[in-house]
């Protein structure tokens, strides 16, 4: 198993290669399988929410459409972005979850995803602005956004605020840090990393 993607919510912490996604107990224990049904393309991305009750699910993104595999979103099938024709959707978070909200990185572009019942799609709110290259990680919490970029000169924690998108603060990571795959942000202090060692992830 060669995960991709990292996300959490609620303390839960869910990973996922390219077509399957599973909940892991960094604390120690095996990890357990999620299944969610009607993924046919490859996984771009995961992202979390938890429910009224408290109960925390993933949220998967694959070919343009958004998985709410456990109706935690209140939304039980695949529903599209929409007006991504002939673009990708590469990254994934979950900005609140009543009202639905997304955030969805498409060919660089950063925009915020609301529900949509008449059209039962994601349409976009609100366009953030043009993120470089490089992005590993992207997440939000209680308003503050988290990037995670990683290039040759090394990885870096860039913090963002929703209301100012174009301020950031920049943390570099150590230059001895393994290459990042992914990354999360439970809070707007601490980042999780999905790093890859030479014996595996």
């Amino acid at each position: 198993y060669n995960p991709e993607s990292l996300a959490c919510a609620g303390g839960r912490v869910f990973t996922a290669d390219r077509y399957r996604v599973f909940e892991v107990f960094p604390g120690g224990g095996s990890a357990v399988e999620v299944i969610c049904t009607g993924i046919e393309g490859l996984i771009q991305d995961i992202g979390a929410a938890c429910d009224s009750r408290g109960t925390c699910h993933p949220i998967v993104l694959s070919d343009n459409k958004v998985f709410d595999c456990s109706g935690v979103l209140g939304k039980t099938i695949a529903a599209t972005l929409a007006r991504t024709v002939g673009r990708v959707a590469q990254h994934l978070a979950v900005v609140q979850a009543d009202p639905p909200q997304l955030l969805s990185m498409i060919d660089g572009e950063l925009s915020q995803y609301g529900w949509s019942a008449t059209h039962g799609s994601w349409f976009p709110e609100w366009y953030l602005g043009l993120l470089d290259g490089g992005l590993r990680g992207l997440s939000i919490v209680d308003g503050v956004m988290m990037f995670v970029r990683a290039s040759a000169a090394g990885a870096a924690v860039e913090v963002r605020s929703i209301e100012a998108p174009s301020a950031s603060r920049v943390c570099h990571l150590p230059p001895a840090t393994p290459a990042v795959l992914s990354a999360y942000g439970p809070n707007s202090s601490r980042t999780l990393l999905l790093t890859k060692s030479t014996t595996g992830v």
